[in-house]
């Protein structure tokens, strides 16, 4: 398991003064058959109270690789949310920053295709960069509403959805990868009305622990139906496990298989 956390530091080094707090991995499951696809994932926090996180999800087999870094202006509390940017009221009762970084590349066949999205909470301004085949595209956006960005991957979905459960129905921004093979659409913005319902706890195992969860439905433009996907998270609003009925032949199942919390110094 450390050769996958090697390769994503190769592929995305942390800066000089970022000291490590947290990593994961998720493994994705077919039909209950382990796939060739990891997705791993670092936590760390710099020495002016930035928290970054990195995380890529490899798909060896197609040859594909999704790298996503997302940087907030200060460190969070377990109890805020760094995906979530409210109003200014919002955000002078619960005391979170709002702005953040976020830089993503999509890898594939020889391409690599990068998008940036930024938020400056001060200014509520939203700026999103994308670049392919050396052409850069530019939107800029004023946002007074509350909103979600949800950067992609799983180590960041728990967080999006135990805010929805507890909050409402809210408009979610993701970079788009729906369709792999619209190349022209890849991380282009996209944005939805997402909600989400906490159910029963449950304890389910986690390397050589047993880990308190809530079971999650969420629906959005992708999760239809009610029972189509669940998730499983912890306390601290980890993901731990998800399962997704994509179609009558294909149940997806993606588990968090490493979890180690670094010790503070």
């Amino acid at each position: 398991m450390s050769e996958v956390f090697s390769r994503l530091l190769r592929v995305m080094p942390l800066p000089l003064d970022a000291r490590e707090t947290e990593r994961g991995c998720y493994r994705y499951y077919l039909n209950y058959d382990l796939q060739p696809i990891s997705e791993p994932w670092i936590k760390a926090q710099t020495s002016d109270g930035h928290m970054i996180v990195h995380s890529a999800r490899f798909v060896d087999a197609l040859n594909c690789a999704i790298l996503v870094s997302y940087k907030t202006d200060m460190c969070k509390t377990a109890a805020d949310n760094p995906a979530v940017y409210q109003t200014d009221a919002d955000r002078q009762a619960s005391s979170p920053s709002g702005s953040f970084l976020s830089q993503i590349h999509w890898q594939q066949a020889g391409q690599d295709i990068s998008a940036i999205y930024q938020f400056d909470a001060n200014e509520r301004q939203l700026t999103i960069e994308r670049l392919q085949n050396g052409k850069t595209q530019t939107h800029q956006a004023q946002r007074s509403d509350n909103f979600l960005y949800f950067p992609l991957m799983r180590v960041f979905s728990g967080e999006v959805i135990t805010h929805l459960a507890s909050h409402g129905p809210q408009s979610t921004l993701v970079p788009d990868i729906n369709h792999p093979s619209s190349v022209d659409a890849l991380l282009r913005p996209t944005e939805s009305l997402r909600s989400a319902e906490k159910l029963d706890a449950e304890i389910l195992p986690l390397a050589d622990i047993h880990c308190q969860t809530h079971k999650y439905r969420y629906l959005s433009e992708r999760y239809q139906q009610q029972d189509d996907a669940a998730f499983w998270i912890d306390e601290t609003g980890l993901l731990v496990k998800y399962c997704w009925q994509q179609n009558p032949e294909a149940f997806w199942m993606v588990e968090l298989v490493e979890h180690i919390v670094s010790a503070q110094t």
